[in-house]
């Protein structure tokens, strides 16, 4: 029998541990591959290419048409603050009896403004003989040009707060 000897020009131990060490970095590159793929598989998800770049184009696109809706919703809420600042948003009713007698309370003067404090006051009075009359006077920004009663600059007034 003829033995064969093999003269390494390290130890074993060296070549094992060599060994190991790329047992284990190909093990740890193949983990960092596995989750590279996680990744491209959610970008990809929900889409029919083959192409990265026919993706990014998809995704390019998709981003545009989400931006123009983005624009279209601001120009509305800005559109609705104009709105909204005009509308008769702020009011009161003050019921009172004005004869000063009875608690009827049938006579109300009612504030109807806006966020600029523009709009009308409205009383209606009911007389001692159980007609009643509507007057209606222009408010801007909180006043008017005619003279108001106490009972409409109470309701003005707390419209306004």
């Amino acid at each position: 029998m003829n033995e064969y000897t093999i003269s390494l020009p390290f130890p074993p131990n060296t070549i094992f541990g060599i060994g190991l060490f790329f047992l284990i970095w190909l093990f740890g590159i193949t983990v960092l591959l596995l989750l590279q793929n996680r990744k491209f598989g959610r970008l990809f998800r929900g889409f029919k290419v083959s192409d990265l770049d026919e993706l990014i184009a998809s995704h390019a696109n998709a981003l545009l048409k989400m931006q123009k809706s983005i624009d279209t919703l601001q120009k509305d809420v800005l559109d609705l603050r104009a709105t909204l600042r005009q509308t008769l948003s702020k009011r009161k009713i003050i019921r009172y009896s004005p004869f000063g007698h009875g608690d009827s309370m049938q006579s109300f003067s009612l504030a109807l403004l806006d966020y600029e404090g523009e709009g009308v006051v409205l009383t209606s009075l009911q007389t001692q003989d159980g007609s009643s009359r509507m007057y209606g006077k222009p408010i801007i920004r909180g006043k008017s040009e005619f003279r108001l009663s106490p009972e409409e600059e109470r309701a003005i007034k707390e419209a306004l707060k």
